[in-house]
Protein backbone atom coordinates (compact mmCIF):
# COMPACT_ATOMS: atom_id res chain seq x y z
CA UNK A 1 0.00 0.00 0.00
CA UNK A 2 1.25 3.48 -0.85
CA UNK A 3 1.72 5.83 2.06
CA UNK A 4 -0.72 8.59 1.24
CA UNK A 5 0.38 12.17 1.31
CA UNK A 6 -1.82 14.05 3.82
CA UNK A 7 -2.22 16.94 1.37
CA UNK A 8 -3.56 14.54 -1.28
CA UNK A 9 -5.81 12.67 1.15
CA UNK A 10 -7.41 15.94 2.23
CA UNK A 11 -8.52 16.80 -1.33
CA UNK A 12 -12.12 16.33 -2.33
CA UNK A 13 -12.88 14.09 -5.31
CA UNK A 14 -13.32 16.90 -7.84
CA UNK A 15 -10.22 18.65 -6.57
CA UNK A 16 -8.17 15.43 -6.67
CA UNK A 17 -9.16 14.86 -10.32
CA UNK A 18 -8.38 18.48 -11.23
CA UNK A 19 -4.94 18.34 -9.59
CA UNK A 20 -4.21 14.98 -11.27
CA UNK A 21 -5.09 16.43 -14.68
CA UNK A 22 -2.83 19.42 -14.00
CA UNK A 23 0.08 17.12 -13.10
CA UNK A 24 -0.53 15.18 -16.30
CA UNK A 25 -0.54 18.42 -18.32
CA UNK A 26 2.76 19.48 -16.76
CA UNK A 27 4.17 16.01 -17.41
CA UNK A 28 3.35 16.35 -21.12
CA UNK A 29 5.17 19.69 -21.24
CA UNK A 30 8.20 18.23 -19.47
CA UNK A 31 8.20 15.19 -21.82
CA UNK A 32 8.15 17.46 -24.88
CA UNK A 33 11.01 19.54 -23.43
CA UNK A 34 12.97 16.34 -22.77
CA UNK A 35 12.58 15.31 -26.42
CA UNK A 36 13.88 18.69 -27.58
CA UNK A 37 16.97 18.18 -25.40
CA UNK A 38 17.49 14.61 -26.59
CA UNK A 39 17.31 15.73 -30.21
CA UNK A 40 19.90 18.41 -29.54
CA UNK A 41 22.20 15.95 -27.76
CA UNK A 42 21.99 13.70 -30.80
CA UNK A 43 22.46 16.61 -33.22
CA UNK A 44 25.66 17.61 -31.40
CA UNK A 45 26.70 13.94 -31.19
CA UNK A 46 27.39 14.33 -27.48
CA UNK A 47 26.57 10.66 -26.96
CA UNK A 48 29.50 9.77 -29.23
CA UNK A 49 31.83 12.10 -27.34
CA UNK A 50 30.87 10.21 -24.21
CA UNK A 51 31.81 6.91 -25.93
CA UNK A 52 28.25 5.69 -26.46
CA UNK A 53 27.87 4.00 -29.84
CA UNK A 54 24.24 5.10 -30.26
CA UNK A 55 21.77 7.55 -28.83
CA UNK A 56 19.75 4.56 -27.66
CA UNK A 57 22.70 3.27 -25.61
CA UNK A 58 23.23 6.75 -24.17
CA UNK A 59 19.58 6.95 -23.09
CA UNK A 60 19.63 3.52 -21.45
CA UNK A 61 23.08 3.54 -19.86
CA UNK A 62 23.59 7.22 -19.08
CA UNK A 63 20.05 8.47 -18.48
CA UNK A 64 18.62 5.26 -17.03
CA UNK A 65 15.70 4.87 -19.44
CA UNK A 66 14.17 1.48 -20.00
CA UNK A 67 14.67 0.11 -23.50
CA UNK A 68 11.05 1.00 -24.36
CA UNK A 69 11.46 4.56 -23.08
CA UNK A 70 14.70 5.00 -25.01
CA UNK A 71 13.18 3.66 -28.22
CA UNK A 72 10.02 5.76 -27.98
CA UNK A 73 11.84 8.93 -27.03
CA UNK A 74 14.66 8.72 -29.55
CA UNK A 75 12.27 7.85 -32.37
CA UNK A 76 9.94 10.75 -31.58
CA UNK A 77 12.80 13.18 -30.92
CA UNK A 78 14.24 12.44 -34.37
CA UNK A 79 10.87 12.71 -36.12
CA UNK A 80 10.01 15.91 -34.24
CA UNK A 81 13.06 17.64 -35.68
CA UNK A 82 11.37 17.22 -39.05
CA UNK A 83 7.82 17.73 -37.79
CA UNK A 84 7.81 20.11 -34.78
CA UNK A 85 4.01 19.82 -34.66
CA UNK A 86 4.59 16.43 -33.01
CA UNK A 87 5.96 18.24 -29.96
CA UNK A 88 2.94 20.53 -29.92
CA UNK A 89 0.68 17.45 -29.92
CA UNK A 90 2.64 15.94 -27.05
CA UNK A 91 2.92 19.19 -25.09
CA UNK A 92 -0.85 19.76 -25.28
CA UNK A 93 -1.59 16.16 -24.32
CA UNK A 94 -3.41 15.57 -27.61
CA UNK A 95 -1.26 12.57 -28.65
CA UNK A 96 0.69 10.37 -26.26
CA UNK A 97 4.34 9.44 -26.75
CA UNK A 98 3.66 5.89 -27.92
CA UNK A 99 1.15 7.16 -30.46
CA UNK A 100 3.67 9.65 -31.80
CA UNK A 101 6.27 6.90 -32.12
CA UNK A 102 3.81 4.81 -34.14
CA UNK A 103 2.87 7.75 -36.34
CA UNK A 104 6.48 8.77 -37.01
CA UNK A 105 6.87 6.29 -39.86
CA UNK A 106 3.91 7.52 -41.86
CA UNK A 107 4.11 11.30 -41.47
CA UNK A 108 4.95 13.41 -44.49
CA UNK A 109 5.24 17.13 -45.16
CA UNK A 110 1.81 16.98 -46.76
CA UNK A 111 -0.10 14.92 -44.19
CA UNK A 112 1.51 15.46 -40.77
CA UNK A 113 -0.89 18.12 -39.47
CA UNK A 114 -3.99 16.21 -40.57
CA UNK A 115 -2.68 12.91 -39.21
CA UNK A 116 -1.76 14.44 -35.85
CA UNK A 117 -5.21 16.02 -35.63
CA UNK A 118 -6.85 12.68 -36.46
CA UNK A 119 -4.77 10.90 -33.79
CA UNK A 120 -5.65 13.42 -31.07
CA UNK A 121 -7.25 11.73 -28.08
CA UNK A 122 -6.94 8.25 -29.60
CA UNK A 123 -5.74 5.10 -27.88
CA UNK A 124 -2.70 3.19 -29.06
CA UNK A 125 -4.97 0.67 -30.80
CA UNK A 126 -6.83 3.40 -32.72
CA UNK A 127 -3.53 5.01 -33.73
CA UNK A 128 -2.29 1.62 -34.96
CA UNK A 129 -5.36 1.53 -37.22
CA UNK A 130 -4.50 4.99 -38.60
CA UNK A 131 -0.93 3.85 -39.28
CA UNK A 132 -2.14 0.64 -40.96
CA UNK A 133 -4.36 2.68 -43.25
CA UNK A 134 -1.63 5.19 -44.12
CA UNK A 135 1.31 2.79 -44.37
CA UNK A 136 -0.05 -0.66 -45.15
CA UNK A 137 2.39 -3.50 -44.89
CA UNK A 138 2.23 -6.57 -47.11
CA UNK A 139 0.80 -9.61 -45.37
CA UNK A 140 3.32 -11.75 -43.61
CA UNK A 141 3.94 -14.82 -45.73
CA UNK A 142 3.42 -18.25 -44.30
CA UNK A 143 6.72 -19.37 -42.98
CA UNK A 144 8.27 -22.59 -43.99
CA UNK A 145 11.08 -23.97 -41.99
CA UNK A 146 13.64 -26.24 -43.49
CA UNK A 147 14.26 -29.31 -41.50
CA UNK A 148 17.85 -29.70 -40.50
CA UNK A 149 19.64 -32.15 -42.73
CA UNK A 150 21.81 -34.46 -40.72
CA UNK A 151 23.48 -37.75 -41.41
CA UNK A 152 21.15 -40.09 -43.16
CA UNK A 153 20.29 -42.96 -40.95
CA UNK A 154 20.40 -46.41 -42.40
CA UNK A 155 17.56 -48.66 -41.55
CA UNK A 156 18.37 -52.14 -40.52
CA UNK A 157 15.74 -54.69 -41.09
CA UNK A 158 15.64 -57.26 -38.39
CA UNK A 159 13.22 -59.96 -37.68
CA UNK A 160 11.73 -59.95 -34.21
CA UNK A 161 12.76 -63.59 -33.92
CA UNK A 162 16.34 -62.88 -34.87
CA UNK A 163 16.72 -59.92 -32.55
CA UNK A 164 18.85 -60.62 -29.52
CA UNK A 165 16.92 -60.67 -26.28
CA UNK A 166 19.69 -59.48 -24.01
CA UNK A 167 23.10 -57.92 -24.08
CA UNK A 168 25.47 -59.48 -26.59
CA UNK A 169 27.43 -62.43 -25.33
CA UNK A 170 31.14 -62.26 -25.23
CA UNK A 171 32.79 -65.14 -26.92
CA UNK A 172 35.85 -66.72 -25.50
CA UNK A 173 38.73 -66.24 -27.84
CA UNK A 174 39.47 -69.38 -29.72
CA UNK A 175 42.97 -70.54 -29.83
CA UNK A 176 44.43 -71.76 -33.02
CA UNK A 177 47.33 -74.02 -32.67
Amino acid sequence: MIDSNPAVVSLGNAELLAVTREILRRGCVVEADLLVHLAEIEERRLHSEMAFPTMFAFCVDELGFSEDQAYNRTTVARAARRFPAMLDSLRSGAVHLTGLRLLARCLTEQNHRDVLAEAAGKSKRRIEEIVARLDPRPPVPDSFRKRPVGKQATLEMTSPVAAPSGPPREHAPSSHR
